[in-house]
Formats: structure tokens, sequence, C-alpha cells
């Protein structure tokens, strides 16, 4: 298994381009889920990540797009070793929970700082554990899924409870992820010396994409 840390060389940029802001896809959305689901590993990222590769290029040929022969024998090829479609939530395993967890964590810890309220961040790990019963590895989740804890935040904040998305709400939920990372490196949680997110540690969007996306004006409540 290949672990790469979000944080090293060029891992803290989303391999995204400019496009999933204007008119995403099957692909943008499954980057965006692969690396929310999997921030330190990539071999089941990359695994997961290809099934929506596979998805998005049969949309397209059964759309009418031709594809160059060496395109079509690559495309087959990882065809052949991506999980089917079926499978992607067994790969998942509890990382789409983890994720939501560590979110809970991003959105109430931020909120009750800028309300001004103490014990924002460790008040808000406990009282996520005992809701969801998992004592202390609240601690391991928060520390995997911090450095992409923003998406899981605006994926809350768009109303969904569970990881499932429509393609067409990326542009929003990746403006919001921009907004709430923003937010979270500059706000320091009482009583820590440091802001709920230091700066370099979360995973960040390409500036050109970010250029490209709709204005949006994020509100914790």
């Amino acid at each position: 298994m290949t672990m790469k840390p979000i944080g090293a060389d060029d891992m803290t940029i989303l391999p995204l381009d400019p496009s999933a802001a204007r008119s995403p896809n099957l692909l943008h959305a499954g980057i965006v889920r692969g690396w929310m689901l999997f921030p330190d590993d990539q071999d089941r990222r990359d695994k997961y990540i290809s099934t929506y590769k596979v998805l998005h290029f049969r949309e397209r040929i059964l759309a009418g797009a031709v594809l160059p022969a060496d395109a079509l024998v690559g495309l087959i090829d990882t065809a052949l070793k991506a999980p089917a479609p079926e499978d992607l939530a067994k790969l998942a395993g509890k990382a789409a929970e983890h994720g939501i967890q560590a979110g809970l964590v991003f959105h109430n810890s931020l909120h009750r700082t800028l309300r001004g309220q103490t014990g924002a961040l460790s008040a808000q790990k406990k009282l996520i554990a005992e809701a969801f019963m998992i004592d202390r590895s609240i601690n391991e989740i928060w520390k995997r899924y911090r450095p992409v804890s923003a998406f899981w935040c605006a994926l809350l904040d768009l109303g969904h409870e569970t990881f499932e998305f429509e393609t067409s709400e990326l542009p929003r939920l990746l403006c919001m992820t921009n907004e709430l990372r923003l937010l979270a490196e500059r706000t320091i949680p009482a009583r820590r010396a440091e802001p709920l997110i230091p700066p370099g540690e979360h995973l960040r969007l390409p500036e050109e994409t970010v250029a490209a996306l709709p204005p949006m004006t994020v509100q914790i409540s």
C-alpha cells in the first residue's frame, strides 16, 4: 500500500482542471470523491478514481465521441483493472463515515470559535466521539481527515448527510470548500497557538480552478 500524506511535495494541490468549475463531469467528481475518501492512501484513491474515469469515457462514447486508438486501448486497460461501480462502497469501507465525522468537527469547531466560545476543538471532538460511539479513535480520524475536512464540511453545508452528491453540485462544493479552508486557516480557537487548519496542510484547489469558480459567500450557521 502506498501512503502519501497531504503536505508532501505537490500533494497539497488537488489535480483538477478549471473545466470542473464550469462544466463538471463524472471524472471531476471521481477525483474529488477519491481525495475526500482517501487523503493518505494513494492506492485506494487511484482505484476509486479509475472507476469514474471509465464511467466518464463510457458516457462520452455513448454520446458519440470518437476516441483515438491509443486512448481507447488505454481506457480498456483501465476498465479491466478498475473496481466495478457496485464495489466502490466496499472499497471505501468506513472512509465516508469518518470523513463526515471530521466534517462535523470542522464545522462545529469553526462555528464556536467565530462566536468566541472556548473549548471549540477538543470539546467538539469529544461530542462527535460520543455521538458516533467511537471513543478515542476520533483523534486519529481527525488527524487523517483534517487535510480534507473543509470538503466534508462543505458537503454537510450543502445539506447532504451522506457522501452522495450530484456532479452538477461540484462547482458549489468546490467554492464552499475553498472559502471554508481560507476561513479556517486564519481562525485560531481559544487556548490554541495555531489556526483550526494550519496553512499549507489542507488540500487546495489549483489557482486557475479557483479563478473559474462562481462567486459565493459562505456563512457558518
